[in-house]
């Protein structure tokens, strides 16, 4: 774990909250690098995207999603936490294995709280749709500087605040 909260607080990419063990960064460094099956070494690339995917899951309420929580023995397509991070139910990657897509419904599945900045560090996302739910915080902005972001359906949930006027500058991907 110190390896892992290392790496993730100096390097910027979730700052001391990962040194706090009340927050969703603490309990996905402490998931990836102590409890995940794959043992993988802290400095790959899919070492970092299961983190990111994994503060994404506790962030909002992973645990007490409707369907496919890491503990929803029902869950077909796969659930979160469980194998590899490309076969989790709403997660699609593309031929190298990077997230492309997010979008853990159906609708109102249930993720409940903000949606965490580690997000903007999956740049090869094209789609996130986490729409009728409970999110709740500011508009997102950081989604803005996903340079292949096309898809984003953050409808019904209760977001705050007004969409920033260089977001759409910024998201050129945007359809």
């Amino acid at each position: 774990l110190s390896a892992a909260t290392a790496r993730f607080s100096e390097s910027g990419i979730s700052g001391s909250a990962v040194l706090d063990i009340s927050t969703p960064q603490y309990k996905a460094a402490e998931w990836v690098s102590d409890i995940d099956g794959l043992l993988l070494p802290v400095d790959t690339a899919q070492f970092l995207q299961r983190y990111l995917l994994a503060t994404f899951y506790f962030a909002l309420s992973g645990d007490k999603w409707t369907q496919c929580g890491r503990t929803d023995s029902n869950c077909v397509e796969g659930p979160w936490l469980t194998g590899s991070e490309c076969s989790w139910f709403g997660i699609t990657c593309d031929s190298s294995s990077s997230v492309i897509r997010i979008a853990p419904g159906p609708a109102g599945n249930g993720l409940a709280g903000q949606i965490p900045s580690e997000v903007r560090l999956l740049t090869n996302l094209a789609l996130f749709s986490v729409a009728s739910n409970r999110i709740n915080g500011t508009f997102p902005d950081f989604l803005g500087s996903l340079p292949k972001l096309s898809n984003l359906n953050l409808i019904k949930n209760g977001l705050t605040g007004t969409i920033p006027a260089d977001f759409f500058r910024r998201a050129t991907a945007l359809k």
